[in-house]
């Protein structure tokens, strides 16, 4: 592990982990927007309107925590 680091080796790692990151940062942009594809905003209000009733928290509660 006594490599030295040289220019050309930094440059190489540098762009590996620039690549790396771009890669994975399309990974989470495509995921995010599948998410807000699936979950329409109509739904989104629904599961607000869902959070501020009480009454349903605890069907949530009892169904997560048997």
């Amino acid at each position: 592990m006594n490599e030295i680091i040289t220019g050309d080796n930094l440059k190489k790692g540098l762009a590996f982990s620039a690549l790396v990151g771009i890669i994975l940062a399309l990974i989470v942009l495509v995921v995010i927007i599948i998410f807000l594809g699936l979950v329409k905003f109509s739904d989104i209000e629904q599961a607000i309107n869902t959070v501020k009733d009480p009454s349903k928290w605890e069907v949530v509660s009892n169904l997560l925590f048997k």
